[in-house]
């Protein structure tokens, strides 16, 4: 990094905060994922859907979960439209995050963009195929926020999931 030009520098370092954003914003979703899932188990899984190993996966594998559950439990009816649009932006968002969190960061550009490559896994095909993006600033950080107003709206809605009283 000693090589690095001033304006390679400042950019990877205006890169720092936003990702790091990111980084602990996505691990507030996945909690409070987690939560609604065990509040799914605990109140509404009246056909033993959720297991102890299907709680503690990633976030991808939970969101398939949360998703069934809503699909599946009829007990879950009132809150199915709610949930499943929280599992949309679930997927629409994951995917900026992958780019970001498992790409490469490959430079910036003289319009002040950033490069970050990343290979994805083609099972059909059984190869990798290397995807290109470039992000910009604005972009980065919107995503953080994009994450963090998500992490709310997953915490009300599993506040709004439990019942309010003990489980007889």
């Amino acid at each position: 990094m000693d090589n690095l030009p001033l304006n390679e520098l400042h950019a990877i370092d205006n890169l720092f905060a936003p990702i790091g954003h990111i980084v602990l914003q996505w691990s507030y979703v996945d909690t409070n994922l987690e939560l609604c899932i065990n509040m799914i188990a605990e109140y509404y899984d009246d056909k033993n859907i959720i297991n102890t190993q299907s709680r503690q996966q990633l976030t991808g594998k939970k969101t398939t979960l949360f998703k069934k559950c809503l699909n599946e439990l009829t007990s879950l009816i009132p809150f199915k439209k709610e949930g499943l649009l929280i599992t949309d932006k679930l997927d629409k968002i994951s995917k900026k995050r992958n780019i970001i969190i498992h790409g490469t960061y490959n430079g910036s550009n003289p319009d002040g963009s950033y490069n970050f490559h990343r290979f994805v896994f083609i099972k059909k095909k059984n190869l990798y195929l290397l995807e290109k993006h470039q992000l910009t600033f604005p972009e980065i950080h919107r995503l953080g926020k994009t994450i963090l107003d998500l992490s709310e709206e997953i915490a009300l809605f599993c506040i709004r999931l439990h019942p309010n009283k003990e489980k007889p």
